[in-house]
């Protein structure tokens, strides 16, 4: 047998892994980018060398940027407008 792991744990680790793959589509569908990331965090904490997770880690660290810049073009100049109206009143 040498070092191979125990097949329980190996068939715990796949299954937490799958687990969490599958719930990325999901959250990838509501815009929940930062929640797909802890999930695809977690993987890499079951299995470090997945290369899918840390492709999908990246993709997740571009959309919350993508995400957090369209908020910033969409609301970023909403505070400093309510400031002006209410220095004039």
């Amino acid at each position: 047998m040498g070092s191979n792991p125990p097949p329980l744990q190996l068939g715990r680790q796949f299954l937490y892994g799958l687990c969490f793959v599958y719930t990325f589509p999901a959250h990838r569908g509501l815009k929940e980018y930062e929640m797909a990331l802890s999930d695809f965090k977690k993987v890499l904490d079951i299995e470090p060398e997945n290369k899918a997770a840390k492709n999908q880690v990246i993709i997740c660290q571009q959309k919350i940027k993508q995400q957090r810049e369209e908020e910033h073009k969409r609301y970023g100049g909403m505070f400093e407008k309510f400031a002006q109206m209410d220095a004039k009143v």
